[in-house]
């Protein structure tokens, strides 16, 4: 029994030492790679055996790289060198990335090694100082196609890219600029917008669902409009509280828009009837009710800030929804509630759709390898890639599903569908 201990012992010493052996080495070999500025390493999921945090200089331009850089966040998650990575292209802060608990879903069926991009001009991931003009999908696609590059040479085997909802559409534009970089996309609820306010997003929003649940939402919003004067004190009593402030829009012009808000929310989040306040609910039930679908501090200065390098791109060539203000109109503080307001302050709204009409072109009859994943009662669905009649593209929609839709949601045999498609593309067989 003794001997047996000491056997059971030496090895899972080896084994340790091993391990650490090979996380050393990789260490060494990150370090070394160019353009790697820092590397630190952090606790990794237990579907990997090693994780960084790596930062990598990338210039503003890439069409003038001797011009000023920045320093880009990227989070490396390790299991071998032989095996598939996917390579993550985050639309906004990869802060998540960091967490011991994170891994993504196509990460988990493959087996495979991951790379998290967090977008420049957002988290760790900003230029200093601004200059709005770099903030575009072809600037971040070089990006990506410059740390693709870097890393192809540790990791030699099939690359997969992948991103969930403007990380989504961040995988698709990569892809329309390099589209030989990976082997293959998964785009989740990725939008495809022509317009600073896409129409196509409020018709989807008086046809989604039931008339019975599209009712009961309308009345809510005009309940919550009646009573704003009771309501508007407790909001700006909570915002007092939580130290947030609404200088850029103006506390009721703010709290209008989170009712105008509403229905997109509800129907992108995948609430549920039984969540809307009663008739006769009182004015705090309304507030948490109005809360639980769109957050209090939605349009408050601080989350804007965060979220001002989205704008930038929105206002200038990405596109974004509108408002149907109409039916309110005896109520609200002002005549329209254009989300464009949310972007840099001073910088001009100068949107154009050329970039997203070449971009749905080329998905309508070059893309290839791509599956694009979408919930039926999704608003972004309105606006989804459209590759119907592309045959080396793949679209599926989750029935009923919102924008948390994943391969993870679909039936099954439109997972086995997908599974199929990605072994074919990938040239091993997926389970």
């Amino acid at each position: 029994m003794l001997k047996f201990r000491i056997l059971f012992i030496a090895v899972a010493v080896l084994l340790i030492q091993t391990a650490t052996a090979q996380t050393d080495s990789l260490l060494i070999r990150l370090k070394n790679l160019p353009n790697v500025v820092e590397v630190n390493q952090i606790k990794a999921n237990k579907l990997f055996k090693a994780a960084y945090v790596i930062m990598i200089d990338q210039p503003v331009d890439h069409n003038n790289p001797v011009s000023l850089h920045f320093k880009q966040r990227i989070v490396l998650s390790h299991i071998d060198f032989t095996k598939p990575l996917v390579f993550v292209t985050e639309g906004y802060q990869a802060d998540y990335a960091l967490s011991f608990y994170y891994s993504e879903e196509l990460s988990r069926y493959l087996n495979a090694n991951q790379i998290v991009v967090e977008h420049r001009y957002f988290g760790k991931s900003v230029p200093s100082p601004l200059d709005w003009k770099y903030m575009n999908v072809a600037q971040a696609a070089a990006d990506h196609h410059a740390i693709l590059s870097i890393f192809k040479a540790l990791y030699p085997g099939k690359w997969i890219s992948t991103g969930i909802s403007k990380g989504g559409q961040t995988s698709i534009y990569f892809r329309y600029f390099y589209p030989n970089d990976v082997d293959a996309t998964v785009a989740y609820v990725a939008p495809i917008n022509f317009a600073l306010e896409d129409p196509r997003e409020e018709v989807f929003l008086n046809k989604v669902g039931d008339q019975t649940t599209r009712d009961k939402i309308f009345d809510f919003q005009k309940r919550l409009f009646e009573n704003k004067k009771v309501l508007l004190t407790a909001f700006e009593k909570r915002a007092t509280q939580n130290n947030e402030t609404f200088n850029r829009l103006g506390i009721e012009a703010a709290f209008d828009q989170m009712i105008l808000e509403y229905p997109f929310s509800f129907w992108q989040w995948g609430h549920g009837e039984s969540e809307i306040a009663e008739a006769n609910d009182d004015s705090i039930s309304m507030l948490n009710a109005l809360y639980r679908v769109v957050p209090a501090n939605t349009f408050c200065d601080q989350e804007i800030e965060k979220f001002e390098p989205f704008f930038a791109q929105a206002n200038n060539e990405l596109g974004y929804y509108g408002y149907d203000v109409k039916p309110f109109q005896k109520w609200v503080k002002q005549k329209r509630y254009p989300n464009t307001i949310l972007g840099p302050v001073g910088l001009p709204v100068n949107y154009s759709p050329v970039m997203m009409k070449k971009v749905d072109q080329w998905l309508q009859s070059q893309a290839a390898r791509l599956i694009c994943v979408y919930g039926q009662y999704d608003p972004w669905f309105a606006s989804a890639a459209q590759i119907d009649h592309n045959p080396n593209t793949l679209k599926m929609v989750v029935a009923k599903g919102s924008h948390a839709s994943r391969i993870a949601t679909l039936n099954p045999e439109q997972k086995t569908i997908v599974f199929e498609k990605l072994s074919d593309w990938l040239g091993f067989k997926i389970k």
